[in-house]
Formats: structure tokens, C-alpha cells, sequence
């Protein structure tokens, strides 16, 4: 018996040893569906952190499978990025224009929920396809080089209308400027070389190439822009003083015959006097700290509104150029606390304006709109 007892007790050490040197092994806990959604939050602020430094490809890349409202609208903030930072590299060239709008386009597939994020994709691919339209106007007007003259002055008036339309699109695009002048200066070439084939009336295609090229200057001054104006007006002063110094013509000698003199062409009127008529500001407003103010412009001319007149708007520090509508009105907003200056550059009556100007103070709020109005004489 006590052998016996002793055996078991062997047996019972054996085992206890046995059991203390397998290793322990502990189940893993089941995760919660809290813990399951820590991992969204991590790669959400990865993105974000990729946006706030401007790397705005690896906040695709860590975005391309939107699964949340939220992951969509920092995917298409982050192709919006990539469009701006396209158009900041080669500033109103064809290719950059191309790729950004693929971008914008990829953005607003996306369909963000957040309305303002819409309207500003909506407000870059409008400018995007301004700009370009322009360059493609230009680019058919060079290429009908052969062409009968009405065609190409046809596709001149379409390239000057689309290269006005450039210059004042908003969002303001870098490059606008010079895009537009460079097309309104390629219109302007194709209208004086109308001038200079028609022997009757050379002048009606001389004053429009005139217009075009002051427009192009105003927009981005340089030496092509003041070479087509020096051109065009000594084209039309040697016209003038040709009109003016014209021998008169006689009848046949007689006894009583007296010279008939030929009657001078009537002189163009004179160009209206434009001038500041009405003007609301708020001087010592203070700085609201906001960037929600307006100025509301409008511009008159003898007969009513002028409608295409080029307005500069400026504080030294931002510039802006805008365009007036059917109505002669114009204007802009989200204006910072500052001085603004006023200027009017350009009618299609008058061609270049040069001394009309005010300034008004914003202090930034949104309920101060400051209005101008500037009528001719």
C-alpha cells in the first residue's frame, strides 16, 4: 500500500512539472467597435497634416478609397490643391490649364456635401475653362493665317471678346493678365491688317486695333502692347494730317471762275470727360478683423451704362481688375479693412481713361458696402 501511495505521488509531481514548463498562453480579448474605429481618426489626421504642409499627392494617395463624408471632402480639397498647385507652376500655360481642370473635375466627381467646398470647385473650373477657351481662340485665329479676311476678323472678334472675359473670370487665376493681353494683342494684329487693306475707310480698322492694344496694355503693360499703340497711331495721325492738308480742287478756268474747295471730313467728337458723381466710404470704421466687405461700381456714359468697361481695384497690396455688365455695374467683395483705390482704366467708347479715380475705407464687416459711380460727359 505504501508503494502504491508512493507511485501516485510520483505521478502527480511528474504532471505538476509538466504543466509548469509548458508556456502559458493567454486569448487574445475580442476588439470593441471602438477600438475597430481609432484607425479612421489616425489616417484623417494624416491627411489633414499632408494638406496643412501642401503635400497635397500623398494626401490623395492616403485618401483614394473615401469611405466617410469627411474623407471625401479632404480628397477633393486635396485635387484642388493639386489643380492651384499646377496653375502656380506654369501660369496660364496650356498643359497646367489641362491638368488642373482634370483635377477639378476628378474633385467635383467626388460630390463634397459641403456647399462652399462645391462653389469654390465650381468657381476654379469657370476660370479654368475661360482661360482656356481664350488660348484656343488664339490658337484658331493663328492657324487661319490663309484665310479670307471676313473669317478672320470673325474669329478676331470671337478671340477679344473670350481674351475680355479671361481677364475678369473669378477665382483670379496667375497668369490671367498677360493671356488675356496676349490675346487681345493677336485680335488687334488681325483687325489692323484689315485697316490696312481697306482703301476706303482704313481708319475703322485702325481705331478698333487701337482699342484692343490700350485694353492689352492696361492688363499687362510691356513693349508689344506700346509698340501697337505707337503703330496704330501714327497709322491714324498720317491719316488725319493727309485729310487736313488735301489740295482743293478747282472748276475750269473762267473769267469769273472762283476755287471750290472740297469739304473737310467732320471731326469724331470729342471723347466724354468721365468724372467721380457719387461715392459712399466709412473712414474711421476701424479693422474688423474680417475679410467680408464690398464696393459696388458702376459706370455711365453720356447716353446710359457702359457695359465692358475695365475697373482697377486696389489697396497697394491686392489688385484687382473687373469688368462692367449690361447695366454698367461691377464691384467686389470679401474686401479686407484698408483703403481701396477706385480707378477706371478702359471704355469701349473711349478706349484707354487715364485720371479717374477715388478711394474709400472698409473696415472688413460684412454690412459696410461701399459704392462708387462714375458717369461721362
Amino acid at each position: 500500500m505504501l508503494r502504491l501511495h508512493h507511485l501516485i505521488w510520483l505521478c502527480c509531481l511528474a504532471g505538476l512539472l509538466s504543466a509548469c514548463a509548458a508556456p502559458a498562453t493567454v486569448s487574445p480579448a475580442p476588439s470593441s467597435p471602438a477600438d475597430e474605429a481609432t484607425a479612421e481618426p489616425v489616417e484623417l489626421a494624416a491627411a489633414r497634416a499632408a494638406l496643412a504642409r501642401s503635400d497635397y499627392l500623398q494626401a490623395v494617395e492616403l485618401l483614394a478609397a473615401p469611405t466617410s463624408p469627411e474623407h471625401v471632402a479632404l480628397l477633393a480639397r486635396a485635387r484642388a490643391g493639386l489643380a492651384q498647385a499646377a496653375l502656380s507652376a506654369a501660369p496660364a500655360e496650356p498643359g497646367a490649364l489641362r491638368t488642373a481642370l482634370d483635377q477639378v473635375g476628378l474633385a467635383l466627381a467626388l460630390r463634397p456635401a459641403d456647399r462652399a467646398l462645391q462653389d469654390e470647385l465650381l468657381g476654379l473650373e469657370r476660370a479654368i475653362v475661360s482661360l482656356l477657351a481664350a488660348e484656343e481662340a488664339r490658337t484658331a485665329l493663328a492657324s487661319a493665317a490663309d484665310a479670307d479676311p471676313a473669317r478672320r476678323l470673325g474669329l478676331a472678334r470671337t478671340l477679344a471678346e473670350r481674351a475680355a472675359a479671361a481677364a475678369v473670370v473669378e477665382p483670379h487665376l496667375p497668369g490671367a493678365e498677360q493671356l488675356a493681353a496676349a490675346g487681345l494683342l493677336a485680335a488687334a494684329t488681325s483687325y489692323e491688317q484689315a485697316g490696312d487693306a481697306d482703301p476706303v475707310a482704313p481708319d475703322t480698322g485702325w481705331r478698333e486695333a487701337r482699342q484692343l492694344c490700350e485694353r492689352a496694355q492696361a492688363l499687362s503693360p510691356g513693349e508689344a502692347g506700346q509698340a501697337c499703340l505707337e503703330r496704330l497711331s501714327q497709322k491714324l495721325d498720317a491719316l488725319v494730317a493727309g485729310q487736313d492738308t488735301a489740295t482743293p480742287t478747282a472748276l475750269a478756268p473762267t473769267a469769273t471762275a472762283r476755287p471750290v474747295t472740297t469739304t473737310r471730313p467732320t471731326s469724331r467728337p470729342a471723347a466724354p470727360a468721365f468724372s467721380v458723381v457719387q461715392r459712399r466710404s466709412f473712414e474711421g470704421s476701424g479693422n474688423s478683423g474680417q475679410f467680408a466687405s464690398c464696393i459696388d461700381i458702376q459706370i455711365l456714359g453720356p447716353a446710359g451704362p457702359l457695359s465692358g468697361a475695365v475697373v482697377g481695384i486696389n489697396n497697394g497690396e491686392h489688385s484687382y481688375q473687373n469688368q462692367t455688365d449690361a447695366n454698367g455695374y461691377t464691384g467686389r467683395c470679401g474686401l479686407g479693412a484698408s483703403t481701396w483705390s477706385v480707378v477706371l482704366f478702359w471704355t469701349p467708347t473711349t478706349g484707354s481713361v487715364r485720371g479717374v479715380t477715388t478711394t474709400v475705407y472698409l473696415s472688413g464687416s460684412p454690412e459696410q458696402r461701399a459704392a462708387v459711380v462714375i458717369q461721362g460727359r
